[in-house]
């Protein structure tokens, strides 16, 4: 069975993605490029196999591994790992080779850093930087190229947060340039994950950070829709179970899991709040789906409505109020058919979630485990950070009077 990303591009993922590095040469180096291979490969199947009706797809990958017996021992927690983040069913075939690995970059020394954070362009990850700053820490940044839509964005906030960030550095990996065929991307954390550890590992950082809001970690299953896991405290426990397992020390870790998206937006500075309208939320766009302004976020999708009920909690909406093509009251007068269907579904998602919030009756659906979380009061945080988000809906609610 041939490899699939080889197939592809000629070569195995960390020699596409790993070239920004210098060397990895002994056995556990071989291992962290099997994270790299194994992740990425996934990742590339996932936009390559088109959903029908967003069921799971079955799918058989072979991964070539430098030690087939911890990969073998690993195959079942991989299975449930994906098939929790994506609902497909994958059949794994690991085949043993050696992995030696030389960078074009030259070895330098930065000195020491505190943790590897994924800066996506997003508002959580914007958000985060500025916890990285304010807390003092030494950081290096991982972000991965979107679409062109995003990508100009993206280094716009990058920008931003390494010339704020003094003791910091920055890796930015190129999008894989195929032709992708599904637009949901339910793996993508997971890529961004493969990379972050490996570039921790090469600068001996323990600790990966990954900043997502606490509701949308959890990412309620509401009225068929699908939805991805990819910062669920189950996907962070699995995949540091893995970790473990192959003996690499890196760890990750999401620090904002008991906080509200507008708990963190509120916590930023005059001079953060003024880079609001750079980040980037919408799916819509990321998903190629037409918009009226291609250079505005469409405003009627979960994110983008998610978006916007927590800036409008905190009256933070002034920071962003121009960057959707359907506002926040929703009344645009060329709002199409297909506009305002979409944002009555995202505003109905939000209200059921309230309602179930409200009844007590949410937390009972999440399926989460003392597990799954390094705080034994876990259930008590979750349930109080799902009380103050369902306040922020209703404040949302009042001020737009929306359907």
């Amino acid at each position: 069975m041939d490899n699939p990303f080889i197939k592809e591009f000629g070569v195995l993922p960390h020699e596409l993605f790993l070239n920004i590095l210098t060397s990895f040469e002994n056995d556990i180096d071989g291992l962290i490029l099997d994270v790299v291979d194994v992740f990425s490969t996934i990742y590339y199947m996932d936009i390559m196999t088109r959903r029908k009706n967003d069921q799971g797809r079955t799918y058989s990958v072979s991964i070539p591994v430098t030690n087939i017996n911890l990969w073998e021992s690993n195959k079942a927690s991989l299975k449930k790992l994906i098939k929790f983040v994506s609902r497909d069913d994958v059949n794994f075939q690991f085949v043993q080779i050696d992995k030696k690995f030389l960078g074009t970059s030259l070895p330098l020394d930065f000195g020491t850093f505190n943790n590897v954070s994924l800066l996506s362009g997003g508002l959580d990850s914007f958000s985060g930087a500025f916890h990285n700053i304010t807390q003092g820490f030494n950081t290096i940044y991982i972000g991965y190229k979107l679409n062109t839509f995003e990508q100009s964005k993206q280094e716009t906030i990058a920008n931003f947060v390494t010339s704020n960030h003094t003791n910091s550095l920055g890796y930015f990996f190129n999008k894989l340039n195929c032709n992708k065929v599904e637009p949901t991307q339910a793996t993508r954390s997971l890529l961004f994950l493969c990379l972050a550890t490996a570039v921790a590992y090469y600068y001996r950082v323990r600790d990966v950070i990954i900043y997502e809001n606490g509701f949308l970690s959890l990412n309620p299953f509401k009225n068929g829709r699908f939805t991805t896991k990819t910062t669920h405290p189950r996907t962070i426990s699995l995949f540091n179970t893995i970790l473990c397992s192959l003996g690499i020390e890196q760890r990750v870790s999401n620090p904002f899991i008991f906080e509200t998206k507008g708990e963190i937006i509120n916590r930023l500075d005059e001079d953060f709040k003024q880079q609001i309208k750079y980040t980037h939320t919408c799916s819509r766009s990321r998903q190629n789906l037409h918009l009226q302004d291609k250079k505005k976020q469409c405003g009627t999708c979960i994110p983008c409505v998610l978006r916007k009920i927590s800036l409008a909690a905190y009256d933070n909406e002034i920071y962003d109020a121009q960057v959707y093509d359907v506002g926040y009251e929703g009344k645009n007068k060329d709002i199409t058919i297909d506009q305002m269907e979409d944002l009555k579904s995202s505003v109905e998602y939000f209200r059921e979630c309230k309602r179930d919030i409200d009844d007590n009756s949410l937390l009972l659906t999440l399926g989460l485990k003392k597990s799954y979380y390094d705080e034994d009061d876990y259930y008590e945080k979750t349930n109080r950070m799902l009380k103050r988000f369902s306040r922020e809906v209703e404040r949302f609610l009042d001020k737009y009077d929306i359907f």
